[in-house]
């Protein structure tokens, strides 16, 4: 729980001494950045893996450094909030039901969870009903994009 604890971050620490601040996510692996306190960034350190459990890191010591270079970017750069936006906005009516929203972001690689599994569809329903100015949330599941 310290770990955690040390990896959350003001936004205006992070923009008074931004050198330290990148230089405690290559130590930590990551960095959540904290605005009027709601997390609003997240900031990854591509050169570590974190390897969360004996499976992973058997697969990561079994793969060469260039496919571990690969995996690395892979999921990195955006927030769950992030990850809907882009479903929404390229899907044909910019409405979904969120499974179907869930499906898509691991699919297409967009964001995970720390443990490495896809966001369960009542996270992404619930993340869309905090930011109603970029979301509508309809019945039976399903969001649509605001314009």
């Amino acid at each position: 729980m310290d770990n955690m604890m040390e990896k959350i971050v003001a936004y205006e620490e992070f923009l008074e001494d931004t050198e330290k601040m990148m230089e405690k996510a290559e130590r930590l692996g990551d960095l959540i950045i904290i605005k009027d306190n709601k997390p609003v960034f997240q900031i990854f350190s591509v050169s570590k893996k974190v390897v969360r459990n004996e499976k992973d890191k058997e697969e990561w010591q079994g793969l060469g450094e260039e496919k571990r270079i690969k995996e690395e970017s892979k999921f990195i750069g955006l927030t769950l909030k992030g990850a809907v936006l882009e479903v929404l906005d390229q899907s044909e009516n910019k409405e979904m039901h969120v499974s179907e929203i869930a499906d898509l972001i691991y699919s297409m690689k967009l964001y995970k969870k720390k443990d490495g599994s896809k966001a369960h569809y009542t996270q992404i329903r619930a993340m869309c009903g905090q930011h109603p100015e970029e979301f509508e949330t309809l019945p039976r599941n399903r969001v649509k994009l605001k314009e």
